[in-house]
């Protein structure tokens, strides 16, 4: 299913440390741990991550561009190393 339709992200204004637990939790869901290849992980997701910029004006903090479920480029910041 592929859309068109772009949705707002809304701030969820919930602490650091929150935030980082559950992105714990849902990083563990595919079996992800610290230390593992997170490219394997993520195109086993159906995505794809890249160095750079998505094309919105996101080229110092990068962005998530999604198509669908299965269609999905990660953009991570130049600053960011990739290694």
């Amino acid at each position: 299913m592929t859309t068109d339709r772009f949705i707002t992200p809304m701030p969820t204004c919930l602490p650091r440390q929150i935030v980082e637990n559950l992105a714990e939790k849902v990083a563990a869901k595919p079996g992800f741990k610290a230390g593992d290849d997170i490219f394997a992980t993520v195109k086993g997701l159906g995505g794809t991550i890249k160095s750079g910029s998505g094309g919105d004006e996101d080229s110092e903090s990068g962005s998530l561009i999604t198509k669908s479920l299965s269609d999905w480029k990660m953009y991570l910041s130049p600053i960011a190393s990739l290694a």
